[in-house]
C-alpha cells in the first residue's frame, strides 16, 4: 500500500483509503478462514461458538500430535481417535463437535470435499526425487496417480497417506519450507 501512495494522485486520500483497506484485512482473512475449517468439521451454517470449537481442536491436535491431514480425513468415520496419542483428549471435543453438527444436514459430504485423503508428503516427494535421480520413475508415476483424486479413499495407496516416521522427517525442502 505504501508503495502504491506515491503515485496517487491525492496521497492524503490514498493513505485514509489504504489503511481502511488494511485494517479490513483480519476480518477477511478470519472470515475465510472460518468457512475452510468450518466446511473441515462438516459445518455449512455459522453459529456463534464455532471458532471456539475450531481452536480446540487444532489445540488437542497439536498437544497430542495428532496428523492434520489425517485427522480431519478421519473425521468422517470413527477413526479420528486413533490419530491423537491420548484418545480421551479427542473425546472431550468430540463431545462438543457432535451437539453442533445436529444442524447440519450433510456433514459427511461436506467433510469429504473439505478435506483430502492424500497430499503430497515432503518425506514420499524427497523419497521419489531420490528414487528418480537413481533411474527409478515408479514412486513418481505411483504418487502422481494417487495424487489425481486426492479426495477418494484408495486402500492401494494407504502408504502414501503416513506421516514421516522419525528418521523420514525433512527437515528443508528444496524451496526452503
Amino acid at each position: 500500500a505504501t508503495s502504491l501512495i506515491q503515485i496517487m494522485p491525492d496521497r492524503d486520500a490514498a493513505v485514509q483509503e489504504a489503511t481502511e483497506i488494511v485494517h479490513a484485512m483480519p476480518a477477511l482473512i478470519q472470515s475465510h478462514w472460518l468457512r475452510l475449517f468450518r466446511a473441515k468439521i462438516g459445518l455449512t451454517s455459522e453459529k456463534d461458538g464455532d471458532l471456539e470449537l475450531i481452536s480446540d481442536l487444532l489445540t488437542r491436535m497439536a498437544d497430542e500430535k495428532a496428523d492434520f491431514t489425517n485427522t480431519f480425513r478421519a473425521l468422517i468415520t470413527s477413526a479420528a481417535r486413533d490419530q491423537f496419542t491420548d484418545p480421551t483428549s479427542y473425546d472431550v471435543w468430540h463431545a462438543n463437535w457432535q451437539s453442533r453438527l445436529q444442524a447440519e444436514p450433510n456433514a459427511i459430504s461436506t467433510m469429504r470435499s473439505a478435506n483430502p485423503t492424500l497430499i503430497p508428503r515432503n518425506h514420499r516427494i524427497e523419497q521419489l526425487i531420490e528414487a528418480a535421480v537413481a533411474g527409478d520413475l515408479a514412486p513418481l508415476h505411483r504418487l502422481h496417480a494417487a495424487l489425481l483424486n486426492p479426495y477418494e479413499d484408495n486402500e492401494t495407496v494407504a502408504d502414501l497417506t503416513r506421516p514421516p516416521l522419525s528418521s523420514e522427517i525433512v527437515p528443508a525442502t528444496f524451496c526452503g519450507t
